[in-house]
């Protein structure tokens, strides 16, 4: 993987993970995700006007495939703004970033039987579980169920089973509108990524509607330049984020190479938390978020 494809994964890891820190360090809430859902659809409202709608992106079956990624993209936020609210930021991405790979791997040999890492990826999954156990943990020795039946802990596999049901559905729709349109994946993701980011600032926005504390953070946030700022940046960093990993993959012809360096964004996670955040840096915390970065690395090299 050339230098070029190196820094734009390093620049799209750093503004996801910096996306994150600002939706923690502000009121993460659906009136958050609400203003940087509409932020990111508006980055991308350029694409259907120039390229057009898909004809297999109107059907029945992909209305239902638009509609059930929707449904578990608002899982996923309401998942994250809670465990935000209830948990660190060196606990809660890192965890809810894993977690749905392990996950993935599960439904996919499900759904597709047969279809099953093999023995060295069965090792790096047992890896990155292996992670995921310790990060809750602030001392090695307090290994037990109730550090694992927190609410936060609850929310954070919310969010986990979000990304899991929209990553497995999105790959789907981006197969069938690529196909039907003649749209490379890109241009394919683009649309999308409107359409999921606008239909979920919609479903926040409802939310905000029906919820008085939802109402008072959406005034809050709307209140200033100050405190606009922090939902707006982390709509265009989201979107820059995501354009920047599809940019890197027309400069590599080993995918596997980009999965591992995606990798970086759970250790400067970890860091904005511990060192600006000033979040407790507990041994099983460090100790698990290396075996999470060495398992997502062997399973983007071996699994």
């Amino acid at each position: 993987m050339g230098w070029d494809a190196i820094v734009l994964v390093l620049l799209s890891v750093s503004m996801h993970a910096t996306w994150n820190f600002l939706s923690k360090k502000s009121r993460s809430s659906a009136a958050f995700f609400c203003i940087s859902s509409y932020i990111a659809a508006l980055c991308w409202c350029w694409v259907l006007p120039v390229y057009g709608i898909a004809e297999h992106a109107v059907t029945p079956h992909a209305l239902v495939l638009w509609g059930t990624s929707l449904a578990f993209e608002t899982l996923y936020f309401i998942g994250l703004f809670k465990a935000y609210t209830s948990a660190d930021m060196s606990l809660a991405y890192p965890v809810a970033r894993a977690l749905p790979v392990l996950l993935i791997a599960g439904v996919t040999a499900i759904i597709y039987p047969g279809r099953y890492p093999n023995a060295w990826g069965m090792a790096a999954l047992f890896i990155v579980f292996c992670g995921c156990l310790m990060m809750p943990l602030t001392r090695f020795s307090e290994f037990s169920l109730k550090n694992y039946t927190k609410k936060s802990m609850r929310y954070i596999l919310l969010a986990a089973i979000g990304t899991t049901g929209y990553t497995l559905t999105d790959s789907e729709l981006v197969r069938m509108c690529a196909a039907s349109a003649g749209y490379n994946s890109a241009v394919a993701s683009y649309a999308l990524t409107f359409v999921v980011n606008f239909g979920l600032g919609t479903t926040m926005g409802l939310i905000v509607l029906c919820k008085k504390s939802e109402r008072e953070n959406f005034k809050y946030l709307i209140s200033s330049v100050r405190n606009f700022i922090y939902p707006a940046m982390a709509g265009i960093l989201s979107s820059l984020a995501y354009a920047l990993v599809l940019a890197a993959m027309t400069k590599v012809t080993q995918l596997s190479f980009l999965q591992a360096f995606r990798q970086m964004s759970l250790p400067i996670g970890l860091l904005l938390g511990i060192i600006i955040l000033k979040e407790p840096a507990h041994r099983p915390k460090i100790a698990g978020i290396t075996l999470i970065v060495t398992g997502l690395v062997l399973i983007a090299f071996l699994g």
